[in-house]
C-alpha cells in the first residue's frame, strides 16, 4: 500500500494542466499520436534544455510537475520503467555507426540512448544519490517500476519514490512496427478509435511520474493496493493476490486498455465478464494516449484523478452499469496483444 501524494504527466493531452480533468480533448487524424510539449517552468536554464534530447526534457517537465505537485519533496528513491528506451538517441548512435563506418563514433547519443539515462538525469539534477532503479521489461517496465516501489515503502527502505513510466516514439519506429501489423492502415480520429473494429490500433508516447509515500496528506490522489503481472490472462488463479483482493473489494470502475485493435479488443469483454459477472462500469483511456508499452503510466494518472474528482468523466466512459455516489475502487486491467497482463487497483485513500 502506498498513497499517490504527486502527479506529473505529459502526453498527447493536456495532461499537465491541473485544472479542470481531463480538460480540454485533443482530437489527432493520424495513425500515430506524440506528446504536446508543455509551456510550463522546468526549473532549468535555456541552454541546459537544449543540450537535452527530447526524451530527457520531456521525461524530466513530467517529473518535475510530480514534484511540484508534491511539494517539492526530494525523493530518496528514483524508479522508472521504460519499453523503449530513448528511441531518438538510439537510432542516431546506429546511423553514426553506419555512416561512419564504425569510425569516429559520438559518444553522447549511446549515453542518452539507454533505458535508465532519465532516472539518471534526473537523480542528478535533484542532487539525490540514493537508491534508482529502471526497468526495461517491454510492456511490463512501468507495472515493475510501480512493484518495487511498494516493495521499498512496505519494507521501510524508502519514505519518499518518484515513479515513473515513459515512452517515445520516432517515424522511423513507427513504420518498423507498421511493417508488424501494429498500427491502423488508414488514418483515423483517435475519439472514433474504439466506435470501429479493424486490426491495428494509433500508435502513441507518454511520460508519467508519481510521488509515492507510506502516508497520506491534504495532496493525495488516491491509495495505490495491489500492482500484479501476468503472462496470460488467469481470472480465477489461485494464487492471484489480486483476485483474493478483488473477492473482498467492491469495484466502482474498470478501466481497461481497449485500443480498438478488433483482433485483441474481446479478450477485455471477455475476461471483465468472467472477473465481474454482475456487470461493472468500463471506462478506456488509449484513444487519448495511443498504444505504448507503458500506457497503463496514462491509466493511473487518469483514475488517480477519477478518485480525487469523484468522476469519471464522459469522454473515458465505454459502459456504464449503475451510477455510483462515491467512486472508491478503480481496477486499472491491460495487456499488450493478449499477452503481458497487468491489474493494478487504486483506492480512494482512508
Amino acid at each position: 500500500m502506498a498513497f499517490i501524494n504527486g502527479i506529473g504527466c505529459v502526453s498527447p493531452q493536456r495532461t499537465w494542466d491541473r485544472g479542470d480533468f481531463p480538460g480540454e480533448v485533443q482530437e489527432y487524424n493520424t495513425r500515430m499520436i506524440q506528446c504536446m510539449e508543455p509551456e510550463v517552468d522546468t526549473g532549468l536554464d535555456d541552454k541546459y534544455l537544449r543540450r537535452m534530447n527530447r526524451l530527457l526534457r520531456l521525461g524530466w517537465t513530467a517529473a518535475k510537475l510530480c514534484l511540484d505537485d508534491a511539494g517539492n519533496i526530494r525523493p530518496d528513491a528514483v524508479i522508472t520503467g521504460s519499453g523503449w528506451g530513448s528511441v531518438q538517441d538510439s537510432e542516431k548512435f546506429l546511423l553514426s555507426i553506419y555512416k561512419n563506418k564504425e569510425n569516429f563514433l559520438p559518444p553522447t547519443p549511446f549515453i542518452q540512448s539507454t533505458h535508465n539515462a532519465l532516472g539518471s538525469q534526473i537523480a542528478i539534477l535533484l542532487e539525490s544519490y540514493h537508491y534508482n532503479m529502471a526497468y526495461a521489461h517491454s510492456s511490463f517496465a512501468f507495472e515493475h517500476a510501480l512493484q518495487d516501489s511498494l516493495l521499498r515503502l512496505r519494507n521501510g527502505e524508502s519514505r519518499n519514490v518518484l515513479a515513473g513510466g515513459f515512452d517515445e516514439i520516432t517515424a522511423n519506429h513507427f513504420t518498423l512496427f507498421d511493417r508488424a501489423g501494429w498500427w491502423r492502415k488508414e488514418a483515423i480520429s483517435n475519439l472514433e478509435l474504439l466506435k470501429t473494429r479493424e486490426d491495428g490500433t494509433i500508435c502513441g508516447e507518454g511520460f508519467g511520474f508519481f510521488f509515492l509515500q507510506n502516508e497520506r496528506n491534504e495532496n493525495t490522489y488516491a491509495e495505490l493496493g495491489e500492482v500484479e503481472t501476468q503472462s496470460v490472462i488467469k481470472i480465477n488463479a489461485t494464487d492471484s493476490q489480486i483476485n483474493k483482493r478483488l473477492k473482498e473489494t467492491k469495484i466502482d470502475w474498470v478501466f481497461a486498455g481497449m485500443n480498438g485493435d478488433m483482433r485483441y479488443d474481446h479478450l477485455y469483454g471477455d475476461a471483465i465478464s468472467k472477473m465481474f459477472p454482475e456487470g461493472v462500469n468500463i471506462a478506456a483511456y488509449k484513444h487519448l494516449c495511443g498504444e505504448s508499452l507503458t500506457s497503463s503510466a496514462f491509466a493511473v494518472w487518469a483514475a488517480a484523478n477519477a478518485i480525487r474528482k469523484q468522476h469519471v468523466p464522459d469522454i473515458f466512459r465505454i459502459k456504464s452499469v449503475r451510477e455510483t455516489k462515491e467512486i472508491r475502487n478503480i481496477l486499472i486491467f491491460n495487456h499488450f496483444k493478449g499477452k503481458h497482463v497487468s491489474l493494478i487497483l487504486l483506492s480512494k485513500p482512508q
